[in-house]
């Protein structure tokens, strides 16, 4: 059995936090689309698509160790922390809200770390 280097255990994590993020953002969407008002807004529902697209995006070239995945995961830390921060201003103690700011700002961390 082969070791798995520091490299690919760091691979693996980001991917997984894209996944998980990916799997928020879309839950997010639609109890986002639910609630109405501001949540619904084209703007922050196009931010939430954004985000799940991305991640998504980021997951599959960081699951086939394509050295392209910094470019991806650059765009998909920029993406999730911008999410973060409205999720976060829009959250008001709704715990899908505050949920998808702290998923999304773990992710754009781990994309941070990837792209560099």
């Amino acid at each position: 059995m082969m070791a798995v280097t520091e490299r690919e255990r760091d691979l693996m994590a980001c991917m997984r936090l894209c996944l998980e993020c990916y799997k928020v953002c879309v839950e997010t969407m639609v109890h986002c689309a639910h609630l109405g008002g501001e949540h619904a807004a084209r703007a922050h529902q196009n931010l939430l698509h954004d985000c799940s697209d991305i991640c998504h995006c980021s997951a599959s070239f960081l699951a086939r160790a394509s050295p392209e995945h910094r470019l991806t995961c650059g765009v998909c830390a920029r993406v999730c922390a911008a999410c973060a921060r409205e999720c976060a201003a829009m959250a008001g103690g709704d715990v899908v809200m505050t949920r998808c700011a702290e998923v999304c700002l773990r992710c754009a961390e781990s994309c941070d770390r990837m792209a560099g």
